[in-house]
């Protein structure tokens, strides 16, 4: 009888602990979620809205989201060596002589509906907004930033009907910015 008691207690134990991993199992998949996939270069790396993909062309980064062209948003990743000419100063400045003072369109476009700095992760960014400036219907928001070795310009056109779904991508993706000091 003992023998039994025993097998009977061990199997006992062992389907209650396989039972607890699987309900622990299900709970962290269903309130964490997936980690998202990173995207890498040689000086940088962020993680990815689920769906989007990068790749290089050129100097620049171009990232989609997913489907089929034609796409709703695209963003352009610039990055280059930081010269004197690379501040948040100096883009604030850009991006301002690009707005006509009395609110007319200028060359590159319509005049901007905001400009701002803003914190994203650790890091401040000169933000910008312009809507039909690149393509009509489409807003294109201007993100750029500087670290000890880097200017970093970040630029993304997104239908116009898309455009909370995306622009919270863009900012929750540049939260997550790392790059790779030398």
């Amino acid at each position: 009888m003992g023998s039994r008691f025993s097998l009977a207690l061990i199997s006992a134990f062992v389907v209650t602990v396989a039972l607890l991993s699987l309900v622990g199992i299900a709970i962290g998949r269903l309130t964490f979620g997936a980690p998202l996939e990173r995207f890498r270069a040689g000086s940088f790396e962020f993680a990815l809205a689920p769906g989007w993909w990068c790749e290089r062309e050129g100097t620049e980064y171009v990232c989609n989201p997913p489907g089929p062209p034609p796409y709703a948003s695209t963003v352009i990743m610039a990055v280059k060596e930081r010269s004197e000419d690379d501040s948040l100063e100096a883009y604030e400045r850009h991006l301002q002589i690009l707005s006509a003072s009395d609110g007319e369109a200028t060359s590159a476009g319509t005049p901007a509906e905001y400009i701002a700095r803003r914190m994203l992760g650790s890091r401040e960014w000169v933000e910008a907004l312009r809507v039909g400036s690149e393509l009509p219907r489409y807003h294109t928001y201007y993100l750029a930033t500087v670290t000890s070795a880097l200017g970093i310009l970040v630029t993304m056109s997104v239908h116009q009907n898309h455009v909370e779904t995306y622009r919270e991508q863009l900012i929750t993706t540049m939260s997550t910015l790392n790059t790779y000091q030398q």
